[in-house]
């Protein structure tokens, strides 16, 4: 048996044990000596619980981390070497519920001075949405926490919240950021919980739930100098309010990604909206990708380079979306594109008027003046219809899309390489 951490450990708990009763009764000037002759006796003598009190109490100075004691009690015992890594386990993630847990898991965790140092990850989720006040005392209550990666609120009540509340969280610098459907009517309640992190991801319960929650109001202006990534879930009308006031000062900020759970393709704010981002080289000069996807309607993807060299997007469309195509190919005509792909996830069943409006719409050069580019792609996968499969995709759309044609927009023979046709195949 190693005598060192014997040592240590009579020397750190000596005033701990003059206050127990007989027979475990020590002086506190009882000298480790003393104790050697009797050390065989006095293990066995003393309840498992008084050691794992003594050992609590050594975990709490610093020193003893610093010097290795605390590593080396481990190796006296059995009892010692569970109680010893008890507080050296790491705790990766944390969720907080209630004020009763919130209270407890901070007696935990400053019984241990390691423990706040491995924590990665905190998640506020109150059984109570009435009562969730607690939520701003976390940052205060729990001790400092000095490597948090991931902040997670979820369904969080944030007209309860102190007005202090954004400053106190600010403390961690999360680099990821999850704010998940917050009870709340204005987006500024939201905003400026945006400060030092560096991914974002904002839910809106509207989102999620339909009309029967009340969309979020009021201006929204986001100031993160550090913020690089954004992902971004609401519902249509919450976006197409604000998209033509909101405001980002975010000088490092590379992609935004942007779900919606439907489209109204007349109401045109949107894409104006979205497309003005990238008209802001002050406030946004690191920008250079935008998606949107809108369920069952379309995936979209909006790529400029840095001083706007290269412009295009990217349009991607189930059988339901397809008939929004040239409403949605309209609003994104503000970009002013050199290069548009687009990728259907199906065969269309015949020419319609779908195909002539987006004909119109592509070759109008009052829209896209500067377009010098279209490709059309199948999935692979896709149903092939009995006439198309014998005819090549190159010339199928030419025919479907002859004002496209005479700009010299579509390719003039189909790539393999490039286009899914199944006539000239990979």
């Amino acid at each position: 048996m190693d005598t060192l951490p014997v040592q240590y450990i009579w020397q750190k708990a000596a005033h701990l044990l003059s206050h127990y009763p007989p027979p475990y009764r020590i002086s506190a000037s009882l000298t480790f000596m003393k104790l050697q002759y009797t050390w065989r006796f006095e293990v066995g003598g003393l309840p498992v619980e008084l050691w794992f009190q003594i050992i609590d109490i050594v975990v709490r100075d610093i020193v003893s981390w610093r010097d290795g004691n605390v590593r080396s009690c481990a190796l006296v015992c059995r009892t010692w070497y569970r109680r010893i890594q008890h507080h050296l386990s790491p705790i990766a993630e944390v969720t907080i519920r209630s004020e009763n847990e919130l209270r407890a898991l901070s007696m935990f965790l400053r019984a241990s001075p390691l423990k706040p140092r491995t924590i990665r990850e905190i998640t506020i989720d109150p059984e109570d949405k009435t009562k969730c006040q607690w939520i701003a005392s976390v940052p205060l209550l729990l001790p400092r926490l000095f490597d948090i990666h991931v902040l997670i609120f979820r369904r969080i009540d944030l007209g309860q919240q102190h007005m202090r509340f954004p400053q106190l969280y600010s403390l961690y610098c999360p680099e990821l950021l999850y704010v998940q459907k917050p009870i709340c009517t204005q987006w500024p309640q939201i905003t400026r919980l945006i400060t030092s992190c560096k991914v974002v991801d904002i839910t809106s319960r509207r989102f999620g739930e339909g009309s029967g929650v009340s969309p979020l109001m009021g201006p929204f202006r986001i100031r993160a100098p550090n913020l690089e990534r954004m992902w971004w879930r609401a519902a249509w009308d919450e976006i197409s309010e604000i998209s033509l006031t909101w405001r980002f000062s975010a000088p490092k900020l590379e992609i935004l990604t942007l779900s919606l759970n439907t489209v109204k393709p007349d109401d045109g704010r949107v894409w104006l909206g979205i497309v003005e981002l990238f008209h802001s080289p002050l406030s946004l000069p690191a920008l250079h990708t935008v998606e949107i996807f809108i369920y069952m309607y379309t995936d979209i993807k909006l790529q400029v380079e840095q001083g706007g060299e290269d412009r295009r997007f990217s349009v991607q469309f189930p059988t339901a979306g397809f008939t929004y195509a040239s409403s949605i190919l309209s609003g994104l005509s503000a970009l002013d594109p050199f290069r548009i792909a687009i990728r259907l996830l199906e065969w269309p069943n015949s020419y319609d008027k779908t195909w002539h409006t987006l004909d119109n719409v592509l070759s109008d050069r009052r829209h896209y003046k500067s377009l010098t580019a279209i490709t059309i792609t199948i999935k692979q996968d896709a149903a092939v219809d009995p006439v198309c499969n014998r005819l090549c995709i190159v010339d199928v759309f030419r025919c479907w899309l002859p004002k496209c044609v005479e700009r010299a927009l579509l390719p003039q023979k189909c790539n393999p390489n490039r286009i899914s046709c199944h006539v000239h195949p990979e």
